[in-house]
C-alpha cells in the first residue's frame, strides 16, 4: 500500500550506517539498495496511466538497471493490491521453470487457497509436490493438453483472488513452455472470471531487445490489436540524478552529482553501484577518483567491489551465479566443502555488501559480473561439484544434465538427459521431450554411440508425431487461441 511504501522510505532515510567492527565488513545503507525517491519517470507514469485506463496489458521495457521493476511496483501500488513474480536467468533450460516458480510464490503468499483436486492433479505435472505426476496419462491428445492449460487458468484465478495486479519481472528469461502457457491463459482469463469479478491486470517488465523471437512477435501482436502498450524507460537527466542522490542522505555524495551523472549516463543502477564503490573505498568525502573503469560500464566497477570480498564469500557468489535460478543457501557447505557456520558468515557478508538478497542476486547485472570474473577451469570445477551434490539431493534430471555438460562430462550428462526426456514424455507436452531426445541424439553421435543415437532419434520422431496429432495451443496475434489444433 502507498502508506506502507512511505513508511519504508522513512526507515531507509533514517537508518544510519552501522559502525564496522575490527575485521568485519559494515553493511551498506538501505538507501543505496533502494533509493527512497522514484525520480525521472513522470512521462512513463503518464503512459502507464493511459494504458491502465484503456484496460491494456502493460509492458515496461528498458536497458538493464534502468529501474523497470521499481517503476512497475510503485505504479501497481497506486492501483490496487498487487503481487510480484519473476523469471530468472537459467529458466530457459528447464521447461515450465518460470511458471512453476510463479505458482510456488503465489501458494506461499496465499496458503489458505484451496485448489480443486483436478487442478492439483494437472499442476502436479510441473509441481510434483501437489500430487503424483507419474499416475497421469501422457499429454498425447488435444483434450489432454486443453485440460492441462485450463488447470493453469483456474489456478491463476484462485491464487489471484486477493490481488488486482500481477507484476512479472524479467520476462525475457521465461522458458518457452511457460510463455506459451501464459499466453494461452491470458487469452482465457477474462472469459473464465466469475461474473462481476474484477479482471486480473498484468504489468510485465523485460530488458529492451532481449525477448525471444516468439515472445517479441506475441507482444507486437497484442500492441497492434490495441490490447497492450509498451512503456519505454530511458536514462535519468542530470537533474534527476541530483534529486535521486539528495534523497539518499549520504554525506558527501551531493558534491559528486555532476561527475556521477556524467560517469553513469543516468542509469539508476550504475548510480547506486558507483556510490557503493565510493562508500566501500571511503571516497565520498574526497575528490572524484581518477582511476575508474570506462564511463557507462558497470561490470568492471562491480568487479572491483567483488574483489574486496573474502575468498569464501566470493566463492559463494560464484556458486550462486552458476546455480542460477536453482541456487539454495543449503548447497554451500556441500559444494564448497565448508562448515555451515563458515557458509553462514560468508553469505552474511554477501548480504551486507548487497551482492545477494536472500537466495537471489540484488540485480542480474551483479550476477553477470560475478560470472564474467570466473575462469573456464574454475567454472567447470564448480559445475561438477554442484552436479554431484544435486545428484545426492535428487534434483530434476534436466538440471543435472545441464551441470554435467557445463562441467565437460558429457557421458555423465547423457543418462540424465535421457531420463528427463522420458519423464517429460510422460507428464508434459510431447514437443518438450522431443527437444531433449534430439539433444541427446546429437551428443551420442559426437561420442560415437551411433546405435543409441538412432534410438534417441526414433523417440524424438515419436514425440513430434504425438505433438502434431495433439495440436499446439498457442495464442493468435490478438491474444486469443489461434494456432493449429487450439480450441476456438
Amino acid at each position: 500500500m502507498p502508506e506502507t511504501l512511505a513508511l519504508v522510505r522513512e526507515v531507509e532515510r533514517a537508518t544510519p550506517r552501522p559502525p564496522s567492527l575490527p575485521g568485519t565488513r559494515s553493511a551498506l545503507p538501505l538507501s543505496v539498495l533502494r533509493p527512497p525517491v522514484l525520480v525521472g519517470r513522470e512521462a512513463a507514469w503518464r503512459q502507464l496511466e493511459a494504458g491502465w485506463e484503456a484496460g491494456q496489458l502493460l509492458f515496461i521495457s528498458g536497458e538493464p538497471g534502468s529501474g523497470k521493476t521499481r517503476l512497475a511496483e510503485e505504479f501497481a501500488a497506486t492501483q490496487g493490491r498487487w503481487g510480484r513474480i519473476e523469471a530468472r536467468a537459467g529458466d530457459r533450460d528447464v521447461p515450465f521453470a518460470s511458471q512453476a516458480r510463479a505458482f510456488r510464490t503465489q501458494l506461499r503468499r496465499w496458503p489458505d487457497v484451496k485448489l480443486p483436486d483436478w487442478v492439483r492433479t494437472e499442476l502436479s505435472r510441473i509441481l510434483p509436490e501437489l500430487g503424483e505426476p507419474r499416475l497421469l496419462p501422457p499429454l498425447a491428445s488435444e483434450a489432454g493438453m486443453l485440460r492441462f492449460y485450463d488447470a493453469i487458468v483456474a489456478a491463476l484465478h484462485l491464487l489471484h483472488e486477493h490481488e488486482d495486479i500481477s507484476v512479472a519481472d524479467d520476462v525475457q528469461y521465461w522458458d518457452t513452455a511457460s510463455a506459451r502457457a501464459f499466453a494461452f491463459a491470458f487469452s482465457r482469463l477474462a472469459d473464465a472470471a466469475p461474473r462481476g469479478a474484477r479482471s486480473l491486470r498484468f504489468i510485465d517488465c523485460y530488458r529492451r531487445g532481449e525477448l525471444s523471437p516468439d515472445a517479441r512477435m506475441h507482444v507486437t501482436g497484442l500492441v497492434e490489436a490495441g490490447l497492450a502498450r509498451i512503456v519505454e524507460v530511458d536514462a535519468l537527466t542530470d537533474e534527476d540524478v541530483k534529486r535521486m542522490v539528495a534523497a539518499m542522505g549520504l554525506g558527501g555524495a551531493e558534491a559528486h552529482v555532476e561527475a556521477l551523472a556524467r560517469y553513469t549516463g543516468g542509469n539508476p543502477l550504475y548510480v547506486v553501484e558507483t556510490l557503493k564503490h565510493l562508500l566501500e573505498t571511503d571516497s565520498l568525502q574526497r575528490e572524484w577518483p581518477q582511476r575508474l573503469p570506462p564511463p557507462g560500464r558497470v561490470g568492471p566497477l562491480i568487479q572491483r567491489r567483488l574483489e574486496r570480498l573474502s575468498p569464501l564469500a566470493l566463492q559463494c557468489a560464484r556458486l550462486a551465479a552458476l546455480a542460477g535460478a536453482f541456487f539454495r543457501t543449503s548447497l554451500v557447505p556441500g559444494v564448497l566443502q565448508v562448515t555451515p557456520a563458515d557458509a553462514h558468515e560468508a553469505l552474511a557478508e554477501l548480504e551486507a555488501a548487497q551482492v545477494l538478497m536472500g537466495e537471489r542476486f540484488s540485480h542480474d547485472l551483479v550476477m553477470e559480473a560475478v560470472r564474467a570474473g570466473m575462469g573456464p577451469g574454475e567454472d567447470r570445477v564448480l559445475h561438477a561439484r554442484l552436479a554431484t551434490v544435486l545428484e545426492e539431493d535428487g534434483a530434476p534430471s534436466i538440471l543435472l544434465a545441464h551441470h554435467w555438460l557445463e562441467a565437460g562430462w558429457t557421458e555423465r550428462a547423457l543418462p540424465h538427459l535421457l531420463a528427463s526426456a522420458r519423464s517429460d514424455e510422460q507428464v508434459l507436452p510431447p514437443e518438450l521431450a522431443a527437444e531433449h531426445y534430439a539433444r541427446a541424439a546429437a551428443l551420442m553421435q559426437s561420442l560415437g554411440q551411433h546405435e543409441d543415437a538412432v534410438r534417441a532419434r526414433a523417440a524424438e520422431a515419436r514425440c513430434r508425431l504425438q505433438s502434431a496429432s495433439a495440436g499446439v495451443l498457442t495464442p493468435g496475434p490478438s491474444g486469443g487461441p489461434g494456432a493449429r489444433g487450439s480450441p476456438g
